[in-house]
């Protein structure tokens, strides 16, 4: 059985992460990553919850190459901000820590571009998923590279980021950099606006705590 150029894609992005560090587990069938995270364990005293990773996702990747990839091609830096010590009722005494993050990889082999989602490990429950919605939309409206997502099937939040390779074949080292580099990005987009929905989750106002989440990602004079 030969290989087809969707096999080999996700056998070279498969690749890139694995030189990054990262342990990866692949689903050949669904075109996804399943990638280890480097972010720190996430602490709020929301209940956790298995987290699913948002549905459609998964789907053949190729019907829906051209709707995820816009805007992202060749992502910019890594962001060194560690910024989820903030998140709402973290000292409270039913506070708990929750498994860190994960990274879904979703490929999409006929643009050549990979979607990321790095996911809350926990649902949000059904009475705040309008505010929460709320927030993401407010939040990503600020963000210049990531964007804050709320599953409507699974209450999962994400942040959203994706690289576009199109016509470009960069050897394996600038492969490396690129994928390290979209990974940083989404970690830093969960780590920074996990406060944010922790604090709609415990009862703020969604457009205050998007003010919030804005002010903190601000230059500090």
């Amino acid at each position: 059985m030969s290989l087809t150029d969707a096999d080999l894609f996700l056998a070279e992005i498969a690749a890139a992460f694995v030189d990054a560090g990262r342990e990866v587990q692949v689903d050949a069938a669904a075109r996804t990553l399943d990638v280890s995270t480097d972010a720190a364990p996430i602490t709020s005293p929301t209940t956790a919850a298995p987290s699913d990773p948002p549905t459609g996702t998964s789907a053949a990747s190729d019907s829906s190459d051209s709707s995820d990839s816009s805007g992202s091609s060749g992502s910019s830096g890594s962001s060194g901000s560690s910024g989820s010590s903030g998140s709402s009722g973290s000292s409270d005494d039913g506070a708990r820590a929750r498994p860190p993050a994960r990274v879904l990889v979703v490929l999409h082999p006929l643009s050549r571009a990979v979607t990321l989602y790095a996911t809350h490990p926990a649902r949000v429950p059904g009475d705040a998923v309008a505010r929460v919605r709320e927030l993401a939309a407010r939040v990503s409206a600020d963000e210049p590279v990531v964007t804050l997502e709320l599953d409507s099937a699974s209450h999962v939040v994400s942040v959203r980021h994706a690289l576009a390779l199109g016509a470009a074949h960069p050897d394996d080292d600038t492969l490396r950099d690129l994928v390290t580099a979209a990974l940083d990005e989404v970690e830093d987009g969960l780590a920074r606006l996990t406060p944010a929905v922790e604090s709609v989750l415990a009862g703020t106002d969604p457009t205050s705590a998007a003010a919030t989440a804005r002010t903190s990602t601000l230059p500090t004079p």
